[in-house]
């Protein structure tokens, strides 16, 4: 029996399994009655008192190395792969938790665990699995690359790894159920990654410049599920200043809200819209334009093109555009902030005290949150060419189930918790979006610029989607098919 040292963190992995976060239906969510949640709560806190059972076998490899493929930085040195390996203890909260599990994994198997950090882990591991070499026993590649290794067959498909226990809590359930295609699951993420966690797109607000304008943190909106589109707009207008007294909108005024041409694919996933739907036994449908997708590019294209309210990053001159909107950021510029806890980091040192809140609803129908990923290394495969199948799945399952009573608490409780979170209601917000992430498909496999429709609206500042839409869906659903073919072809 294996028993998680902290009740919060296995109450936040099984949240992912509850069926109230479940993204597989259309676009018009519908609220969850009370009793269903309150249903669902109690089954949490329930599960979260027992103990989870290891259903892994006892083993002696003998030694055998596991050997990792991941990443290191890239982009404004963002989206390191820092979760899978350490080579000691130094100190550092997430160094040391995977330190821990490892030689946990390691002793208890009697395994190696080694890295191979690479600038490309797409070309490397295609590479090796193409020459059938067996170097890698698992691959993390970022995720709009990840499907070059779906749709070309490199990948094995876990469900036929018994020892990999898909419905365990410490698998993300959502990405089990929305990215199974076909049948199959060839891509994942759970509890022994930190990345999906960290590419989690969210606001943050600046807390003095909510003060400043006589606002209140939305903390409680959305904890009662209010905090709507329409109601962020309304703050956000309120906070215009010429700072500089030039008379022109530019980067040293303040505004209410900030974020880059790009997001607005995934702002609008948020809204609502499903882009692609995963049926439950894998088959794909074009959702896009279903529900209230009109609805919500008007709301969109609205509050984003209101230059007294929305600066856009691409808009910044400088070197380097992301670094200077944290700046600004940082300097009372803006109130929200489209981000994720990748950037939590650079706002240690940030003066004014911040905050956190989920992207808004459409409208109080919708009924929850839509929590999108955007990029880094967030999903691992494991190679057609493993030569110890058994040996992998079991390694792999053992760091999963570890990692929730290392990795886990480390991230939650400790570095984002008391690190970087300034108040007891920023730590309930991070518990309430951690269990509403979506991982709609086309959001992952991007096809044929599927996400680039609603930044096109933004940019055009149009709201005729259905134009855009129109001219690129067959080539979507192209696309599409054949993605699903390829993925269907795959055996073992």
């Amino acid at each position: 029996m294996k028993k998680l040292k902290t009740a919060a963190a296995l109450a936040l992995a099984l949240s992912l399994s509850l069926p109230l976060i479940a993204c597989g239906g259309s676009s018009e969510s519908s609220p969850s009655s009370g009793g269903e949640e309150q249903a669902q709560a109690q089954s949490a806190e329930t599960a979260a008192e027992t103990t989870t059972e290891s259903l892994l076998p006892a083993a002696d490899y003998g030694g055998a190395e596991f050997v990792i493929c991941d990443n290191e930085p890239r982009w404004s040195g963002m989206f390191e792969t820092i979760d899978q390996y350490a080579e000691a203890e130094n100190g550092d909260t997430i160094n040391d938790a995977v330190f821990r599990r490892n030689t946990a994994v390691e002793d208890r198997f009697h395994v190696t665990i080694k890295e191979h950090k690479t600038a490309d882990s797409l070309k490397d591991s295609t590479n090796s699995i193409m020459a059938g070499d067996h170097a890698y026993d698992m691959v993390w590649v970022f995720k709009g690359e990840s499907p070059q290794l779906t749709t070309k067959g490199l990948l094995l498909d876990m469900k036929n790894l018994p020892l990999i226990a898909l419905d365990q809590p410490w698998w993300d359930q959502n990405c089990r159920r929305e990215l199974s295609i076909a049948g199959k699951t060839l891509l994942m993420t759970g509890a022994l990654s930190i990345m999906d966690d960290d590419n989690t797109m969210m606001l943050v607000f600046n807390k003095k410049v909510m003060s400043d304008v006589g606002l209140e943190a939305p903390y409680q909106k959305a904890l009662d599920r209010t905090w709507t589109w329409d109601v962020l707009y309304d703050m956000s207008k309120q906070v215009y200043s010429d700072l500089n007294g030039d008379g022109s909108c530019d980067q040293n005024d303040r505004y209410g809200f900030y974020v880059q041409y790009y997001d607005s694919g995934y702002l609008l996933a948020s809204l609502g819209t499903k882009y692609v739907t995963t049926s439950d036994t894998g088959e794909l449908s074009l959702t896009m334009m279903e529900g209230n997708t009109v609805n919500a590019i008007e709301k969109l294209v609205q509050m984003t093109n209101d230059q007294q309210t929305t600066y856009f990053r691409q808009k910044i001159k400088a070197a380097d555009g992301y670094i200077e909107g944290i700046n600004l950021f940082k300097s009372d510029h803006y109130l929200f902030y489209v981000s994720e806890a990748i950037d939590f980091p650079h706002f240690r040192d940030m003066e004014s005290d911040w905050g956190l809140c989920p992207v808004p609803m459409l409208n109080e129908e919708q009924g929850r949150y839509y929590l999108t990923l955007d990029g880094g290394p967030i999903f691992f495969g494991i190679p057609i060419d493993v030569q110890d199948k058994e040996r992998t799945s079991v390694i792999i399952e053992a760091l999963c189930e570890e990692s929730t009573s290392t990795l886990t608490p480390a991230y939650y409780d400790i570095v984002l918790a008391r690190k970087f979170a300034r108040d007891n209601e920023s730590e309930a917000m991070l518990e309430l979006m951690q269990s509403m992430r979506t991982y709609d498909v086309g959001l992952i496999y991007e096809w044929s610029g599927i996400t680039d429709i609603a930044a096109n609206c933004v940019i055009k500042n149009s709201t005729d989607i259905m134009s855009l839409y129109t001219k690129v869906s067959e080539k979507i659903e192209k696309s599409m098919n054949d993605a699903y073919d390829a993925i269907s072809a795959i055996e073992g």
